[in-house]
């Protein structure tokens, strides 16, 4: 069975709000092998998440799969995770990086999805819109009428990405 959990900021304290999901697929396994993070290349939410991760003894030894389609976003960010683990003293866990979502998703035990379709000037139209009609918001992703927004911004990565979890696990 795959659980959705959509929005997770108890699971990354430092991490700003976000649209993300995260699907676990067995939920009593607490050794989890493998993580599939999609969409990687943000420096703060990622770090974050892997490090509070980390401090959970379900993952002394395990693989963080980082995806990306930005290659630079990759290679930075997969140095800092490297740089967590070992300032965690963690050395069972290994960090593999890939640009193919399939790739990642092989074999993960769990995935956070944390896309973010476009540059960082879409903002400006999910709170610049509903400013205009008397709707004061200070993140336009993930409060209020806004949050529309996103979700047109994002449904279809969400169901690619579901769609590749469901083949890779079932078929």
């Amino acid at each position: 069975m795959i659980r959705i959990i959509p929005e997770v900021p108890a699971l990354c304290s430092q991490c700003p709000c976000r649209s993300s999901f995260v699907a676990y697929w067995n939920l009593n396994d607490i050794f989890m092998k493998k993580f599939a993070f999609i969409g990687a290349g943000s420096l703060q939410f990622t770090s974050s998440c892997v490090r509070d991760l980390l401090t959970f003894p379900s993952f002394e030894e395990c693989e963080f799969s980082l995806m990306d389609i930005n290659a630079d976003n990759l290679a930075n960010i997969a140095k800092v995770v490297r740089t967590i683990i070992e300032k965690m003293n963690k050395p069972k866990c290994i960090v593999t990086t890939t640009m193919d979502r399939a790739e990642a998703l092989k074999g993960a035990d769990g995935v956070l999805c944390t896309v973010f379709n476009g540059d960082v000037d879409v903002w400006r139209y999910e709170i610049e819109i509903p400013k205009k009609y008397g709707v004061n918001i200070n993140v336009g992703d993930t409060r209020s009428v806004s949050v529309h927004f996103a979700i047109f911004r994002l449904c279809l990565i969400y169901v690619w990405t579901l769609k590749n979890i469901v083949q890779m696990r079932y078929f």
